[in-house]
C-alpha cells in the first residue's frame, strides 16, 4: 500500500509505503516544498531529499539524498516536527494493520 500525506503545517510532501510482506515496517520518502517550488520534482520520490524507514520497536532510520542543503533553524525544526508525524504515521497504520492481520 502506497499513499501521500501533505503536510502543509511544516511544509514537507511525504509518500508513504506499507509492504503488505512486512508489515511491521513502514517505509517514507518526504520532500520539503521550498525544494518542489525550487525546480525539484514533486511526483518522483527518488529525487526526494528524505527518505527512510520505521521498524518494529519505532526505530526511524532516516537518510538524506546528497546530504547537502542548506540548514536553517526552521529547516531544522521542521525536521522534528517530521520526525514526529512520521512515528504517529507508523503507530497508526501500522498497528491498525497488524491488528486486522
Amino acid at each position: 500500500m502506497e499513499y501521500l500525506k501533505e503536510y502543509s503545517g511544516i511544509d514537507f510532501k511525504v509518500y508513504f509505503s506499507l509492504n503488505r510482506f512486512d508489515p511491521g515496517r513502514l517505509s517514507f520518502a518526504a520532500q520539503p516544498y521550498e525544494r518542489i517550488e525550487d525546480g525539484g520534482t514533486g511526483k518522483d520520490t527518488k529525487d526526494y531529499l528524505v527518505y527512510g524507514m520505521v521498524d518494529k520497536g519505532e526505530t526511524l532510520q532516516v537518510g538524506f539524498k546528497g546530504f547537502s542543503m542548506n540548514m536553517t533553524e526552521s529547516f531544522h525544526n521542521r525536521l522534528g516536527l517530521l520526525y514526529e508525524a512520521i512515528l504517529k504515521e507508523y503507530r497508526s497504520v501500522v498497528m491498525k494493520y497488524q491488528e486486522g492481520c
